[in-house]
């Protein structure tokens, strides 16, 4: 052997020894990379919510312009990466922009919220898929640059870890599986932890420095890499030991890879607005539900690394694991329908009480059944589809960065089908079996394509999953009588309506008679009792403190009696803001307590997000109340934050009122309900024993005459006689407290921010000092309420 001969040899070695060293710690690398991912979607989201709103259409503009990012990343890095003669230096470069980028969002998104402001209040734009494109327009321009970025990350480390082509499918696998689990530890992590205890900016910067972190050490492993001279031939890829798959079996198979990415996130889409309805309506039952899916796919992808490498009808295999899906998304209905009776027989079902609460174990057992097997499945298939595109081939970070980007295409119209038109047009039962359905359909038309020798198998395939169809849809059970089948026992269903933005469900009890209406399962409004009455004295409320009120605002429209009792007063124009256009349609069920409240001239309906309402609009009002929305469900902290406070305070005419009700939570979380109230309105007085607050600009006395007058009322004095209401001295002995009272009883301590939403995180709150609130302190001198 010559002297170059033993020079290269020994260099080869030297190169095989420390590339040894390259593949672990690239997986400790796109872990980091991944666990930041969904850190920043978490909070990304969070935030533009507060700034867009928290639509369905806000929503999906958010999610659309975050994958889109990732596609145009993935698909422009493969295009270049084989040009890159050190893909981990520009790796370590993307991962630090990312996290640069990352700590400048929230700047970006504030000057984002005033140019939306400015576009709308220059246009005057006002329906809703107008107000969505403008919001889309805006989150793509804060959102590409750092998910483009994230989006080449992928093609990048994959070109960095490739040793020769024998192991590409397998290192594409491992990179895939640890960077999903890393997303899994980062989803799970920010739900139940961050934001809760530590807030959305201190969130953010934990993933930047996961970005430094994953930045700086793969520029260490950089090192490692032995980068080719210039005019010499890269040897880190050997494509010529292998061959590749026929090209129209690998269209195939991109094209399915794509479609299935589509049904991913429409499975996602259906199984978070079921389970929504299965759970209770907090954001610890997303938070469960998104770990699971990310857990899932990322497992899957890891189970299938070491097979990935052998030399089998891969395309086959793609079709076995498309038909499992379709098979599992088929049984989804049957599992769900059946989930209650059976934790129940187990002994594992725990009954979600007053508030609607179930355990964490619970959640994350059914999501287990339900989410778990198909995401598995699913997460095997990137793996599969990225050996059958890279095989034989040279350029393989950029086939499949190309096969990432169609997929992550797919997921954004799926995302968009799932939440837009499968939902509300199908319903989630028919949009499980559709979409069961269509993932046998990708399995039949991969089997097609397996191999000539399988074309005699071909009219056998499709029958098989026509049946598998056809068997689904005649055997498959009534979803929502499974799922409800313990919450609204003795009770019959009289209406059901599977809106966009919700569940809308009206029970009749069969003792009693009550009616009810549930939100995403939830109860939220009854045509008798307390809850009933309630509901109107909200209304009425602020209404009696200003009798001389022409403009009224009512947030929320739940069963209508709040916005029905505030339309009763004469003289006043009332507009009310719901989000949900399925809970307006369940209006005139309950006409005994709202009074046909949308069929008054009086009355105008907006279908839109109450927060984002106040930041659009240019009217003043003189009273401004809401419909009860419990503080603990996912995105009510938007709507009890001083931020929010601070909107409604703009909003209100000079001698104004806005009618606040605090829900009898545990002492520490009323506290911060209070405090945060407290904190924004300088005149403020305490109402029905500490559960309602009434806040203004100025001090607002009440006139006894003026308010005599309304109990005078031919019209409203009947209304007010049903809540005891029959004097003004009545309405006085609700009055609790004052401003000061309530600083007395409050104390120094935090509260309620966009930034630290603390009541919706509860979990993250210390479980000290967990007594029920006491309004014993409070004077409950009602003196105090007319002379101020």
């Amino acid at each position: 052997m010559t002297t170059a001969a033993r020079a290269t040899t020994r260099g080869v070695a030297s190169s095989g020894a420390r590339t040894g060293l390259l593949l672990p710690a690239l997986l400790v690398v796109f872990f980091l990379s991944g666990m930041s991912g969904l850190i920043y979607q978490v909070v990304w989201l969070r935030m533009l919510s507060l700034a867009f709103g928290v639509t369905s259409f806000a929503v999906a503009t958010v999610l659309c312009g975050f994958m889109g990012g990732l596609a145009l990343g993935a698909f422009v890095a493969g295009r270049i990466t084989h040009r890159i003669r050190r893909p981990l230096v520009g790796y370590a470069v993307a991962e630090i922009l990312i996290g640069l980028t990352g700590l400048l969002s929230p700047l970006l998104l504030l000057g984002v919220r005033a140019l939306y402001v400015a576009t709308v209040e220059g246009t005057g734009l006002d329906q809703l898929l107008a107000l969505s494109l403008v919001r889309f327009v805006y989150t793509v321009a804060v959102l590409l640059l750092p998910t483009t970025l994230m989006g080449a990350t992928l093609p990048l480390i994959v070109r960095s870890s490739l040793l020769r082509a024998g192991t590409a499918a397998r290192n594409v696998s491992m990179l895939y599986a640890i960077n999903t689990l890393g997303a899994t530890a980062g989803a799970f992590l920010t739900g139940f932890y961050l934001i809760g205890r530590y807030g959305l900016f201190a969130s953010l910067v934990v993933a930047a420095v996961l970005n430094l972190a994953a930045g700086l050490l793969a520029l260490a492993l950089g090192r490692l890499q032995v980068a080719p001279e210039e005019g010499q031939a890269d040897t880190s890829v050997d494509a010529v030991d292998e061959r590749p798959f026929p090209v129209a079996a690998q269209r195939v198979v991109f094209v399915v890879f794509a479609v299935s990415g589509g049904l991913s996130l429409a499975y996602e889409v259906v199984w978070a607005r079921v389970l929504s309805i299965f759970f209770d309506a907090t954001t610890y039952g997303f938070t469960i539900m998104l770990t699971m899916v990310l857990l899932g796919i990322g497992a899957g992808s890891w189970a299938v690394s070491p097979l990935i490498q052998r030399r089998r009808n891969w395309v086959l295999i793609f079709a076995s694991v498309e038909a499992a899906v379709g098979i599992l998304g088929l049984l989804a209905v049957p599992l769900l329908a059946n989930a209650v009776p059976f934790t129940d027989a187990l002994g594992l079902y725990t009954d979600p009480g007053a508030l609607g609460q179930f355990s964490v174990a619970f959640m994350a057992l059914v999501s287990a059944l339900v989410v778990l097997p198909p995401m598995f499945l699913l997460g095997a298939t990137f793996p599969i589809a990225a050996r059958i595109a890279g095989a034989g081939h040279a350029d393989v970070g950029r086939r499949v960065g190309a096969v990432y980007a169609g997929n992550v295409c797919g997921a954004i119209v799926g995302a968009f089908l799932g939440g837009f038109v499968l939902v509300p047009r199908l319903g989630a039962e028919r949009s499980l079996l559709l979409l069961g359905a269509c993932s046998i359909a990708l399995a039949v038309a991969l089997a097609w394509n397996a191999s000539v020798r399988l074309r005699a198998w071909r009219p056998a395939t499709a029958t098989l999953g026509a049946v598998a169809v056809a068997l689904a849809l005649v055997l498959s059970p009534n979803l929502f009588t499974g799922i409800f089948s313990e919450r609204l026992r003795d009770q019959d269903v009289v209406y059901m309506d599977e809106g966009l933005e919700n569940m809308v469900t009206v029970a009749d009890n069969r003792v009693s008679g009550e009616r009810k209406l549930y939100l995403n399962g939830q109860p939220q409004a009854s045509t008798v009792g307390f809850v009933a009455g309630f509901h109107q004295l909200i209304g009425h409320l602020g209404m009696l403190l200003r009798p001389d009120a022409t403009d009224a605002l009512v947030i929320g429209f739940g069963g209508g009696a709040t916005a029905g009792a505030v339309a009763r007063h004469p003289g006043v124009a009332v507009e009310i803001v719901e989000l949900s256009s399925a809970v307006t349609r369940a209006a005139p069920y309950f006409s005994a307590i709202n009074g046909a409240v949308l069929e008054r001239p009086n009355v105008t309906l907006h279908v839109d997000d109450g927060r984002n309402f106040l930041l659009l609009t240019e009217k003043k009002y003189d009273v401004i109340t809401a419909d009860i929305i419990r503080p603990r469900h996912a995105g009510a902290s938007n709507l009890y934050s001083v931020e929010y406070f601070r909107l409604a305070k703009d909003a209100l005419k000079e001698n104004g009122v806005m009618v606040q009700w605090l829900e009898q939570l545990s002492e520490k979380q009323y506290k911060l309900l209070l405090r945060s109230f407290v904190e924004v309105f300088p005149n403020v007085s305490i109402w029905a024993n500490g559960s309602l607050l009434v806040g203004s600009k100025q001090p607002v006395p009440v006139d006894p005459d003026a308010l005599a007058g309304k109990f005078n009322d031919p019209e409203l004095a009947p209304a007010l006689a049903v809540l005891g209401l029959n004097t003004s001295e009545d309405l006085l002995n609700q009055y609790t407290g004052d401003r000061d009272e309530a600083l007395a009883y409050l104390g120094p301590g935090p509260v309620i921010t966009d930034n630290r939403p603390y009541v919706e995180y509860y979990r993250s709150l210390s479980k000290d000092g967990d007594r029920l609130p006491d309004a014993s302190g409070f004077s409950h001198d009602w003196s105090k309420a007319v002379a101020r």
